[in-house]
């Protein structure tokens, strides 16, 4: 008897994992169905209209250190290096001017301390110089670079902190002066020196109003000495005047921040879409540290 159940036995088995196997498969599909219908995030790289790819640059911490016994100094130096992973060529452009701009400045240091060096000096006496860089813009056209400096040399009577700044535009391939950064270069000046005039009364309405007029006035005078370090940012752009420039050494560097709502028409259109497009924070990848290889 129990022979004769055995085929409905194996037969009814066959027909309950067929059946679970359908369920499965249904389930499957759905979820197939449902992934597919997800809305995933957009990738890391985009591009133009014109089809040409828009990646934001990234940076990794490069370093300098030195020093030498005989002329005694030191040399710390932070610099970035950039990286574009869909333009390599591009990035290797804009590290050969970084670099040389770093190299240039801990030239004039190493200059300046051998031609002052004197048997006189005491020996326990170092002259240094330390350098630190913050990414202010970093747009897939445009990067814009300040650099903080302190630079002391053995006799002085204290350092010399000074702020510079480097703004370069990647697609072009140069260096961008201050002017550059508006859409007449003759109106850029005068609006800088209007600008940052009436900011700086205001701001240094506790001093004497000597320091005003024998400081302030000359120092934003409508000269391109004067208007140098003028940086780009999300928010518009940064004047950065160095300790003396426009106030007494105790006040140290300061910044007058112009808005973009306060520059509607007169940026150049490549300094407003590297503004724009700084803003939508397109990241391609995690930068490295250079001296270690691991991620920051």
């Amino acid at each position: 008897m129990e022979n004769d159940n055995r085929p409905w036995l194996i037969f009814g088995g066959i027909v309950i994992l067929t059946f679970i196997g359908i369920i499965v498969w249904v389930e499957l599909q759905s979820r197939h169905l449902l992934s597919s219908n997800t809305v995933v995030p957009e990738p890391a790289s985009r591009t133009f209209d014109s089809g040409e790819l828009v990646e934001v640059p990234v940076l990794s911490d490069a370093i300098i250190h030195s020093t030498d016994p005989v002329l005694h100094y030191s040399v710390d130096v932070h610099y970035p290096k950039l990286a574009l992973v869909g333009h390599p060529d591009l990035a290797k452009d804009a590290n050969a001017v970084i670099e040389t701009f770093v190299q240039d400045a801990i030239q004039d240091f190493k200059t300046n301390v051998s031609e002052i060096n004197s048997p006189s000096l005491p020996k326990d006496i170092e002259s240094d110089y330390t350098m630190r860089y913050t990414a202010l813009l970093l747009s897939p056209t445009i990067i814009s670079l300040r650099f903080d400096y302190s630079e002391y040399t053995a006799g002085a009577t204290h350092p010399n902190n000074l702020a510079r700044v480097l703004n370069y535009d990647l697609k072009r391939h140069f260096l961008l002066s201050t002017a550059d950064l508006f859409a007449s270069t003759t109106a850029a000046l005068p609006f800088l020196s209007t600008y940052t005039r009436v900011v700086l009364k205001d701001m240094m309405s506790g001093e004497a109003k000597e320091i005003f007029e024998q400081q302030t006035m000359p120092g934003t005078l409508p000269t391109h000495e004067n208007f140098q370090e003028v940086a780009i940012t999300k928010k518009g752009l940064l004047v950065i005047f160095n300790p003396y420039q426009v106030a007494p050494y105790a006040r140290g560097t300061i910044l007058v921040p112009i808005p973009v709502s306060d520059t509607q028409g007169i940026l150049a259109d490549a300094t407003e879409e590297a503004i724009r497009l700084a803003s939508s924070n397109i990241v391609e990848a995690t930068p490295e540290n250079v001296a270690t290889g691991t991620p920051k």
